[in-house]
């Protein structure tokens, strides 16, 4: 199976330098992006349109409807929120000019900005705010659980809210600043997932599924207007082809993780961006299994994964390998590798005590539109093989993956990167029993933890839960974290400005062509 994947790699790889070796023919030591810029008429002062390569189609426009990184990736630049985090983990202001968290945690007051209008002409007023919020604790809501100790919500005037909670909350704050938590007008609400509107500097234009959504400038935009006009996002589920795109100047910007970059890192075409974010990957697991139920078991699976040959295998080396559930970035974060070290011979006496000397057969689940994590499934699943436990690989479509493992939970195993947490707590919440989420520890065993880290105001305190936390999950082992991954971008040489925020999405407004 491993031989699989690095046919599939050098494959690409060929490509790649060939597609590399054509540009740079074509261009001399001008990049290939400028000159298909020229051939066509236009040329860097004159680009008009950021060509957006993307893998994966969103799952609709309505991100408050949704979990999918996918639809964030482009709403975040038709809606915006109250605040958001910038790539230095500062609260910003976006809709709200300022605003005062109470110092019992159990209300903050926003002050909007004004003269702020939706797409549609009209303006946005702490009526809207209200009711956005409210809609992210409606049933049908992904994140409703995230919003229930927000019980209150009392309007001052037309510019001015404040949000009570039902418990002190001492990250409450960044519950406003994440890509779901924008301002929609009810007015529209019904149809958000198919026309989108927003206050953001991009207004929706088209979209056709599985193929492109094109966004133009919002001209009424409240703040500095965004230097590009166009945003087309294609939908490319092939990393090679949209790296090739970008050597031929059809597309400005790819995400390349997980996909061999050599062959374009010293192209003068392109650029690499790469940044540690916010999140882990993991081998998750359905704990109602009965195999996946023995503690032993789970320890052996974490014994027998060497975290290191697949960072290497499928990042090329741009990861951190953790043991634990909390990015490597995260100001908690403690390293607990030494915990379920890879060892093989351990890893077989512990299934051997577990009660399965000859191994077993288990189910993984894989979404075929992140070639990343089926890799690291075909990965994993070798080296499982090697301990006696075979897994029997079923690949669907991304659609398929968040109904039937996360929101169904009908699942053995999977690989997915969890991101976009903007609070250890928030991100680590997800383990309670009760949270309902694919990878919940239904053991119960880190309540305790989870339940009491809640409450808690002190901050000395919360870290030193947060790192029981961690040693907790490394021992029990709910799931397998494997890494925190580096995104790496590859994008034209002469696009400026862009930056990710540890929500993973970025705003087009601030890029420019040189």
């Amino acid at each position: 199976m491993k031989k699989q994947l690095l046919t599939g790699v050098l494959a690409g790889l060929m490509m790649l330098s060939c597609a590399g070796c054509g540009a740079s023919n074509a261009a001399g030591s001008a990049s290939a992006a400028s000159t298909s810029a020229a051939a066509s008429g236009t040329g860097a002062a004159g680009r008009d349109t950021l060509h957006v390569a993307i893998m994966t189609d969103p799952e609709g426009l309505d991100p408050q409807k949704t979990s999918a990184t996918s639809t964030y990736f482009v709403t975040m630049n038709v809606y915006e929120p109250l605040v958001m985090m910038d790539e230095n983990w500062e609260i910003q202001p976006r809709l709200a000019e300022s605003w005062q968290v109470a110092d019992d945690c159990q209300s903050v007051t926003f002050h909007l900005k004004k003269g702020v209008k939706f797409h549609n002409g009209r303006e946005m007023t702490a009526e809207d705010v209200k009711y956005s919020i409210e809609r992210l604790k409606e049933d049908d809501s992904p994140k409703k659980k995230y919003y229930a100790n927000i019980t209150g919500a009392e309007i001052e005037d037309d510019y001015t809210i404040t949000f009570t909670t039902d418990k002190p909350d001492a990250v409450l704050l960044t519950s406003f600043a994440y890509p779901w938590s924008v301002i929609v007008p009810e007015e529209c609400a019904d149809t958000l997932k198919t026309n989108p509107v927003g206050t953001g500097a991009y207004r929706f234009e088209s979209w056709v599924p599985q193929q492109e959504v094109k966004l133009t400038r919002n001209d009424d935009y409240y703040d500095t207007p965004a230097s590009i006009e166009n945003v087309d996002y294609q939908v490319v589920p092939d990393t090679t082809t949209a790296m090739v795109g970008i050597l031929n100047g059809d597309v400005d910007l790819v995400d390349v993780t997980g996909s061999p970059t050599t062959p374009i890192e010293n192209n003068p075409a392109v650029s690499i961006y790469e940044k540690s974010i916010n999140s882990v990957t993991v081998l998750g697991m359905n704990l109602d299994n009965e195999y996946l139920a023995n503690e032993q078991v789970r320890q052996a699976m974490a014994s027998a994964i060497d975290k290191d040959e697949i960072i290497q295998a499928v990042n090329e080396g741009h990861g951190d390998k953790v043991g634990s559930y909390l990015p490597s970035s995260a100001a908690e974060y403690i390293d607990t590798n030494d915990v379920l070290p890879y060892d093989v011979d351990h890893a077989k006496e512990l299934l051997a005590a577990a009660g399965y000397p000859d191994g077993f057969t288990i189910g993984l689940t894989l979404p075929k539109s992140y070639p990343m994590y089926t890799n690291i499934g075909q990965i994993i699943a070798d080296q499982l093989e090697r301990v006696g436990i075979h897994c029997e690989i079923e690949m669907v479509e991304w659609a398929d993956w968040m109904q039937n493992v996360y929101t169904d939970k009908n699942y053995d195993m999977t690989v997915m990167a969890n991101s976009g947490r903007l609070s250890a707590y928030d991100f680590i919440a997800r383990f309670h029993s009760q949270s309902g989420d694919y990878i919940s520890d239904k053991t119960g065993e880190a309540d305790e933890i989870l339940d009491k880290l809640k409450d808690e105001l002190d901050a000395d305190t919360r870290t030193q839960l947060i790192q029981d936390f961690q040693r907790l999950v490394a021992e029990k082992v709910p799931v397998v974290p494997l890494e925190t991954q580096h995104r790496l971008y590859a994008m034209s040489s002469d696009l400026q400005g862009y930056v990710m925020y540890p929500s993973e999405t970025t705003e087009f407004k601030v890029l420019s062509f040189s």
